[in-house]
């Protein structure tokens, strides 16, 4: 089974960054891409190849051009550009930068760029009442004037990896919220796999 997320791209404007939603752990994703120059559909070359890179939040990637089963990741059918999306790339919550670039002859004639923002997977074990909503939370509480907003973003981001890390991790509550906007002498909470009330 795939499942084909449809985008259009032109390759000779300059467009707002793409951003498409995934989940942690897909594993049956594919982009396609609606290739255009000047609005007109753009004809793939006879032989081009595409390559796929990315770099995970917490600052590790890769690249591939084939599947672990051995097939290509890719397909060329005139302007479209199919492409897989391993699972390797949905395998930490947070923006995820992706680059396709298409090779012709060993040069790479064009990128096809864009983010691919990865959700948590969500646990059904818990109650609403003990997530926490960081992005809406943080929204809403930043009154703390002690912590400049370049801090609190660098908070956030340890604390995004340090999620990344266990897999059996999937919210914050609030506590672990308020922990880390607390004070200045904050640390990333550690983590049992328990969730505890706020």
């Amino acid at each position: 089974m795939q499942i084909i997320r449809k985008l259009t791209m032109d390759l000779s404007r300059e467009s707002l960054p793409i951003t498409v939603a995934a989940v942690r752990g897909d594993s049956a994703l594919w982009l396609e891409f609606d290739l255009r120059s000047n609005g007109a559909p753009w004809t793939i070359p006879i032989g081009v190849e595409a390559l796929v890179r990315y770099c995970l939040p917490a600052g590790t990637g890769g690249e591939y051009d084939t599947l672990s089963d051995g097939t290509r990741a890719y397909t060329v059918m005139g302007n479209l550009l199919r492409v897989a999306i391993a699972p390797a790339v949905c395998s930490q919550a947070g923006d995820v930068a992706v680059q396709v670039a298409l090779i012709l002859g060993g040069k790479q004639i064009s990128t096809v760029p864009l983010t691919l923002a990865v959700a948590r997977t969500v646990s059904g074990s818990g109650t609403p009442e003990n997530y926490t909503n960081l992005a809406q939370w943080l929204k809403f509480n930043t009154g703390n004037t002690e912590v400049s907003l370049g801090e609190l973003e660098a908070r956030v981001i340890a604390m995004e990896q340090a999620l990344a890390s266990h897999e059996s991790i999937t919210h914050l509550t609030e506590a672990d919220v308020k922990r880390l906007i607390g004070d200045d002498a904050w640390e990333i909470p550690t983590y049992s796999g328990e969730t505890e009330d706020a």
